[in-house]
């Protein structure tokens, strides 16, 4: 049955009035608040953005890390028929795909800001910029804030004034959510934008509808499971395929405290299942391997056999296939010894892991295998809502990101484009027909990202459309393929394929900090900082030794032929990734173009 987001949280709070629907870490504690709490927060917002004159089909910006708040206001706000937009909080003031085109080519008449702090940092600067916005709510508000434009009010005073109004309207909350309708616009979700402006996609209380129930189905929740929540907000995964899918089922969740805290967050929350962008996952392996490259010769040539027998058996488990004595013996040693190690490190009762947004090495993902903890690849985009394909407990393909989802067919063009239809599929881009007509045609929405389907319809991702290189020589290489061989190597935390009318591959490459401790220190060059050790001659040819690697494996047009090491990770704060953690190939090339140039003058 078909039914909108408002509907379903009066459903979810009539259900589990009483039940937890969110822990925080306030005041130095945890604390539980109830569904029956989350309604009253947000009843209270929405009706006082009602109160300031909210007409339904108004924008309401949202901007702030993830949090409890900025749940129960966009709910609030999607309540009383807003439609809600959510702003990364790494977004710049101002320039390419800054707060101030946000937030002005939504139309946004209301802007919800976390902080004081926030406000001064991000907006201030663009005040003057925003003559449609008309209040602005600050969670945490101070004087200093008060004082900076006379639009600026408290979330107490806007929530104090929605009681007010709810007091003198006591039928208004549920009228207003029950006028959604499944074809109204929900939320406006604006793409991370690797390049350019970022668009604004249209996804409707139907497109939500149908992606939860989806989940739903695959991966079957309760209210005593439990998850954690980092990813932004702004973003399709954690907005539409997570949290909504708690209202849905009245999951609880925990609020991490930060990034930095996320493992620490762990062993607290303790959550049954766990789903993030794969750079999580990877630095959780490197710090596996670094920790057996630290081990004595003999105790690592052992603690290697035991991995390699743990992930065997995995492998022979899924395959339905025997597993010898031997390797079964050994499997049962890495299974006390470091399979309940890693667990633990995920508080001990996580079930499932899911990973998305970016391709993952395969021996991650049979090494968390083994530790008890199968990760299901998926493959989605905003445009469709969130999840397309997704690998299942029953149908699991380690290499692929699984079958397309109930509901969603999936085919692949002539030219290798990955076409999708189904209830997902978006309304459009906000205030740009040409780009919808461009996005969607003939009811299939074209993802721009090239893959493959074998013959029992799992799905492969070889590249972005946009990303295929063509060498000055004319052949097509896929970057993410040749990226991924070198990235087998665990001192390489990211790789960076330049060929694009080159006569060769070049690679800029970063080095994992934790890795290169290890490995400096074993050399003898403890205490050097990442940018003094990327010329040093030892790591260089450290580094020439895992490209040399990947290029056995690799055909020889493919083959990187010099490499730049850089002095330190890409990061969010220097332009070079997105809020969901994607490079920036575009603005990673201009900004080490000389680099690049000169492994090519050198030659």
């Amino acid at each position: 049955m078909t039914t909108t987001i408002p509907r379903m949280f009066l459903d979810r709070v009539a259900t589990s009035r009483d039940r937890r629907a969110w822990s925080s870490f306030t005041d130095g504690a945890w604390k539980d608040s109830t569904w029956d709490d989350c309604e009253r927060l947000a009843r209270a917002f929405g009706l006082g953005l009602v109160a300031s004159g909210l007409k339904r089909g108004d924008k309401v910006a949202i901007l702030g890390q993830t949090s409890p708040a900025w749940a129960y206001c966009d709910l609030g706000a999607l309540a009383v028929g807003g439609v809600t937009v959510g702003l990364y909080p790494t977004l710049p003031p101002e320039g390419v795909g800054s707060m101030e085109y946000v937030i002005t080519h939504s139309e946004s008449r209301f802007l919800v800001v976390e902080s004081g702090s926030t406000l001064r940092q991000k907006i201030r600067p663009i005040l003057d910029k925003l003559p449609r916005v008309e209040r602005i709510v600050v969670w945490d508000c101070d004087d200093a804030a008060r004082a900076l434009d006379p639009r600026v009010v408290s979330l107490a005073q806007i929530s104090s004034e929605g009681e007010g109004f709810d007091a003198k309207h006591p039928d208004a909350w549920r009228q207003r959510c029950e006028a959604a309708r499944p074809e109204d616009v929900a939320v406006l979700i604006y793409t991370s934008g690797t390049t350019g402006h970022p668009k604004g996609a249209m996804i409707t209380h139907d497109n939500v509808e149908s992606q939860t129930a989806v989940l739903t189905a695959i991966f079957p929740l309760g209210e005593d499971e439990g998850g954690l929540a980092f990813l932004p907000m702004a973003h399709v995964a954690e907005r539409c395929m997570a949290n909504y899918s708690r209202v849905r089922n009245g999951t609880p969740v925990h609020y991490a405290r930060s990034l930095e805290t996320l493992l620490d967050d762990f062993a607290v929350v303790r959550p049954t299942f766990f789903g993030s962008v794969p750079r999580i996952f990877e630095k959780a392996y490197a710090g596996i391997m670094a920790e057996l490259a630290r081990l004595d010769p003999p105790r690592r040539v052992m603690a290697e056999k035991v991995l390699d027998a743990g992930v065997r058996a995995a492998r022979a488990r899924r395959r339905g296939e025997a597993v010898d004595p031997e390797t079964q013996m050994l499997a049962g040693i890495f299974d006390q010894q470091l399979g309940a190690r890693v667990r633990a490190r995920f508080g001990g009762r996580c079930a499932r892991l899911t990973c998305g947004a970016a391709p993952i090495a395969l021996e991650i993902l049979e090494l968390f295998d083994a530790c008890g903890m199968p990760t299901y690849e998926l493959y989605g985009l905003t445009e469709a809502t969130g999840a397309v394909t997704m690998n299942t407990p029953d149908a699991l393909e380690y290499g692929t990101v699984g079958r397309a989802v109930p509901g969603t067919d999936v085919r692949i063009a002539e030219d290798g484009e990955i076409l999708v239809r189904g209830r997902g599929v978006f309304a459009g881009y906000f205030r740009d027909e040409e780009a919808s007509a461009a996005c969607v045609r003939d009811g299939w929405l074209h993802t721009g990202d090239i893959g493959k389907l074998d013959d029992r319809g799992f799905l492969t991702i070889t590249d972005r459309k946009k990303n295929i290189l063509i060498t000055a020589g004319g052949k097509n290489i896929t970057p993410s393929n040749v990226e991924a061989e070198v990235k087998r190597d665990p001192l390489i935390s990211y790789c960076h394929l330049h060929a694009d009318r080159r006569p060769y591959p070049t690679a800029l490459v970063c080095l994992d900090p934790d890795r290169l401790r290890a490995f400096a220190s074993e050399q003898g060059l403890a205490g050097r900082t990442a940018a003094e050790l990327k010329d040093d001659p030892q790591v260089r040819s450290r580094v020439r030794q895992a490209i040399d690697e990947a290029n056995e494996r690799l055909a020889r047009f493919e083959q990187i032929k010099d490499f730049a090491v850089l002095p330190a990770e890409l990061s969010i704060e220097a332009g070079e990734l997105t809020p969901t953690l994607k490079v920036k190939r575009r603005e990673v090339e201009a900004k080490y173009a000389s680099l690049l140039d000169a492994m090519y003058s050198r030659s």
